[in-house]
């Protein structure tokens, strides 16, 4: 029996696995047109925030794919930070078949291309004002990018045509400043009617202004999906993320306590004290905390940063943290002994977990290159690859497969320019040396393992230095950060994001504390600057008015008012309870949720074919119907069916993916056989 419809061409021309997540982007912005027996575009665009790893080149590429054989003469445009333009050029050749122009390498342009999305920062550049951005998280974005490009190139990028505009990680338009601009007279150029396809896990970063600001590119009907990971694959098993506390030793303490000392400043008027290295505390906080060996380069000024702005901090001069450097030395490193200790753990857990002793495969991510320096330096037991900005994009893929295909005990050491668009499934141990400055940037890092493709639960490893900066970090990345995407994701707009480790409310407890104390010290004391002769009455008044414009959450407004003597600690408490997620989840209640969850979601896959599928088959039986069913259209395409296609790994176990790739040929192909 023939198709009630034609099937979506990928299901036959990809090497993708069948998921019907991945077609929920597809079955939002397409409908099929009895008349003309063809899917069709609806005129939507769409915005695709599904969870980091669920498979959004994948969804993409579905839909490319799709409008491509309706009209092979379309023309495609793929913007992409510079490091993952290659990676978008390989997924297309190797897996769709369609062959992408990769600006970046060849300054050419074609119907099919893919170019950097820093181009459009540089458009036109001094037409625009720039905002103020989170530098941390464009080092990859520009790397690699001559910030002078010939004119005749920038010609070239403003004759930019397509049909089709995807944006992946588009996150980087949440400001509107240069690059937003630049991005808005390209799609205005085109016609605002063209399809675009915008890609990102992580679309909020400080507050829902982001979210605003990256929708407005986009057509007022859009469409959007926030698929997450549990649902689409990973529904046996559930990211496992713990903390592990490191101890500083006392020569460690003493550098805390200098970076952390404060001096008196004297007004005409009064005196306060202030942090005694100004400015500057905060990063000295940081780089301190990642790494001791990276904070005494610092200080002698022998740093490396990936982002140029750093750099205007390595005319630093003073004595006294100097001095204090001075006693401490690498083998007395608390961290790296904290680091060595969880190891010796992780390979004595590998040995348990693969029964044919698989080599150990763990990646290590910190925002800092003299810490990837560092540590590939001392983990000598290991075969060591190493990921920084610093590295051209060869290099990248290099040492990414030579980590895969390694078979010794292996560390990917990565800083921040590897936390997106690398997939590096085949390790499922993963440990944050440190922490970035937001719950995005966690979540993207621990995307490089968990997505589809890891067939062991991934586990994550937080290293916390206690009594350190990390508490004011943690608490912040908590609080101001993912509550704020907790907030949209309640909306339905965005995927939320899991970065709280399973193990440590208590220590989320300390970070909440810490922070609102701080938080109320910041206050105090600028109160006390700009009001020394206010009465305690007045201060009383003006102490409720800031603490209910930091919470800004009316349900705890009449109890901020219900001021007493007693107030910072029942507020404090109030605070916590409200803020804090209780992660201690029922795990298998979550799984049994998701395997009922992908069954209606291939239910209504199947159904979107025009097929009837009844709801009391079983999970097996409703995947036996999908194959019958794509084995009848088959069938009316070819003579014999005696080549794979991506619905045969539903239910062949006897394959692995990589022998199911080797073996794939394409319809087309075989139709050309045919005849």
């Amino acid at each position: 029996m023939p198709f009630p419809i034609e099937p979506p061409i990928s299901l036959f021309n990809t090497k993708a696995l069948f998921n019907p997540y991945q077609y929920k982007p597809f079955n939002k912005i397409m409908y099929f047109n009895n008349q003309k027996n063809i899917w069709e575009h609806n005129g939507k665009d769409i915005f695709i925030t599904d969870e980091v790893g669920v498979g959004k080149t994948f969804e993409a590429g579905y839909i490319i794919q799709e409008l491509l054989k309706n009209d092979p003469n379309i023309s495609v445009l793929i913007l992409s930070p510079v490091k993952l333009c290659q990676n978008w050029e390989k997924e297309m050749r190797e897996n769709f078949y369609l062959s992408f122009n990769n600006f970046h390498q060849r300054k050419t342009l074609g119907q099919l291309n893919i170019v950097p999305i820093s181009y459009f920062r540089l458009y036109k550049k001094n037409n625009f004002n720039e905002e103020k951005t989170d530098n941390e998280f464009e080092e990859e974005l520009y790397s690699d990018v001559d910030p002078y490009l010939e004119q005749e190139l920038k010609n070239k990028i403003a004759k930019l045509k397509y049909d089709i505009l995807i944006i992946d990680e588009v996150h980087y338009t949440r400001n509107k400043g240069k690059l937003w601009y630049g991005i808005n007279e390209l799609i205005n150029n085109n016609g605002k009617a063209k399809l675009k396809i915008f890609m990102t896990a992580t679309p909020v970063f400080n507050d829902n202004s982001d979210y605003e600001n990256i929708t407005d590119l986009l057509k007022p009907d859009y469409a959007n999906t926030t698929t997450l990971q549990g649902e689409s694959n990973c529904y046996d098993f559930l990211l496992d993320i713990k903390r592990v506390p490191v101890i500083l030793s006392n020569s460690e303490k003493t550098i805390m306590e200098e970076i952390f000392s404060y001096i008196e400043f004297e007004t005409s008027w009064s005196s306060y004290l202030k942090s005694k290295y100004g400015s500057l505390t905060g990063f000295l906080k940081r780089i301190a905390t990642s790494s001791m060996y990276s904070l005494k380069q610092f200080v002698n000024q022998n740093s490396h940063f990936e982002d140029s702005e750093l750099e205007l901090y390595n005319n630093f001069s003073d004595s006294d943290l100097k001095f204090s450097c001075l006693n401490w030395e690498e083998k007395d490193d608390s961290k790296f002994m904290a680091l060595e200790n969880l190891l010796i753990d992780i390979k004595e857990e590998n040995e348990k977990l693969t029964e044919q002793k698989e080599p150990i495969k763990i990646i290590i991510f910190t925002c800092f290159i003299d810490t990837c320096t560092y540590l590939s330096k001392r983990l000598k037991e290991y075969e060591i690859f190493m990921i920084t900005g610093k590295v051209n994009a060869k290099k990248v893929e290099r040492a990414k497969q030579r980590f895969k295909e390694s078979e010794h005990d292996a560390i990917l050491i990565c800083s921040d320019a590897a936390k997106e668009g690398h997939n590096l499934q085949e390790c499922h141990y993963m440990i944050h040396y440190d922490f970035p400055f937001t719950p995005a940037a966690l979540s993207q890092r621990n995307g490089r393992i968990y997505r589809i493709g890891q067939k062991y639960n991934p586990k994550i490893y937080y290293l916390t230095v206690e009594n350190s900066y990390d508490e004011r970090l943690f608490g912040e990345i908590i609080v101001n950060k993912t509550e704020k995407v907790k907030d949209v994701s309640n909306l339905g707009l965005i995927s939320p994001i899991n970065v709280l480790p399973q193990d440590s409310e208590d220590y989320i407890k300390i970070c909440l504390t810490k922070y609102f104390e701080d938080e109320v010290e910041k206050r105090e004391n600028r109160w006390n600057r700009e009001n020394s002769e206010k009465t305690s009455k007045e201060y009383e008044y003006f102490e409720r008015e800031q603490l209910k414009y930091f919470l800004k959450k009316k349900d705890l407004n009449d109890k901020i008012a219900e001021y007493n003597d007693n107030f910072n600690y029942v507020y404090t408490e109030e605070f916590i309870n409200y803020f804090f997620v209780n992660t201690n989840k029922d795990i298998s209640a979550l799984v049994d949720y998701y395997k009922q969850q992908y069954k209606k979601e291939m239910i209504s896959f199947i159904e979107k074919l025009h097929l009837k599928i009844s709801e009391n088959l079983t999970f097996k039986e409703i995947q036996n119907e999908f194959r019958k069913h794509c084995d009848n259209y088959l069938n009316s395409q070819l003579m014999s069916k005696n080549n794979l296609f991506c619905h045969d790994m539903i239910d062949n176990d006897k394959l692995s993916i990589g022998q199911y790739k080797k073996q794939f040929q394409p319809l087309i192909l075989c139709k050309k056989n045919k005849e």
